[in-house]
């Protein structure tokens, strides 16, 4: 299954995956969508990561939500979902595990392509998860009883929540025939995505296969 790439999915901010983390917490320098309304206020969540104040930036990040929730601006929810978990990341030991609990509380809220889109990214961040540690993961006994601790899974706990969710991705919904571009900060200005894959579906469909 596809790994999220890093430039289609937090424009240059950095997604996943080091090691045993979920998303990369080191500064970066985002680069901006000259057409982004909220460019803006991403440059100031950008400065206050950047200064190491993740917990002001995670302030700025869920303000912003609130704003484009109410816009229904899917590209923006995502893109915030995304910076959030990174922050929820920083600011908690279990760090890794944190910002995947984050990310499926989001998805319990969330509705239609939004929702679409949150299962296709944690189908990929499971699947990353479990490559990045699968010597660990290797180690643990199958229990009949499966608990909901992630770091209590086996490896076909991982794989069989990875394929759920990808599979759960492609429900069918009207969102599916609409044209990719409506997700510019996903695509990040990748040409190939566009022309290969240009509607949601296809975008999403060659995430579950590939």
């Amino acid at each position: 299954m596809k790994s999220i790439n890093l430039m289609l999915l937090i424009g240059l901010v950095g997604f996943l995956l080091a090691c045993t983390t979920v998303i990369n917490t080191q500064p970066t320098t985002v680069t901006f969508n000259k057409n982004d309304p909220y460019a803006d206020i991403w440059r100031k969540i950008d400065s206050l990561q950047n200064s190491g104040l993740p917990a002001s930036a995670q302030k700025e990040v869920a303000d912003l939500l609130l704003k484009v929730r109410a816009e229904n601006d899917t590209d923006q929810i995502i893109k915030c979902h995304l910076y959030s978990a990174k922050f929820v990341q920083q600011l908690n030991e279990e760090g890794a595990k944190k910002g995947i609990l984050h990310l499926e509380e989001e998805l319990e809220k969330a509705k239609g392509l939004e929702k679409a889109l949150l299962y296709s990214i944690l189908g990929d961040i499971y699947t990353q998860y479990l490559n990045n540690n699968r010597w660990q993961i290797n180690q643990r006994t199958e229990l009949l009883e499966q608990g909901d601790d992630l770091l209590t899974w086996t490896t076909n706990q991982f794989i069989l929540k990875s394929k759920d969710y990808f599979i759960k991705s492609l429900e069918d919904g009207e969102w599916m025939i609409r044209p990719i571009n409506a997700l510019e900060f996903m695509l990040a200005g990748n040409l190939e995505e566009k022309t290969l894959r240009p509607t949601v579906f296809d975008f999403l469909a060659h995430r579950a296969i590939d």
